[in-house]
């Protein structure tokens, strides 16, 4: 796992679900800061093999990306300071 942010990182919680319960299958994790202007963009940090899994990552806007076998979905989400997020993907 990468982790990113420094010490006003934020908990983010990251959930993929399928018929509004956690699929409990393992998935790989991607998360991009959106103002980073790199090309191809890096992520801030990843998971592999997790259907849900943690991260800490400072305020900002953020797009996660989930990938399991050939699905592939995305959300975009901001992270305010000194709050935990909750991002949850559906994959059906």
């Amino acid at each position: 796992m990468v982790i990113a942010g420094s010490a006003s990182a934020n908990r983010v919680t990251l959930v993929a679900t399928a018929n509004n319960q956690s699929i409990l299958l393992p998935v790989s994790w991607s998360v991009f800061k959106l103002d980073d202007n790199k090309s191809p963009p890096t992520p801030v940090a990843e998971l592999a093999q997790r259907h849900s899994g943690t991260v800490y990552l400072p305020a900002g806007r953020y797009r996660a990306t989930v990938t399991q076998e050939k699905i592939i979905k995305e959300a975009i989400f901001k992270v305010e300071a000194n709050v935990d997020k909750t991002v949850t993907i559906a994959l059906d």
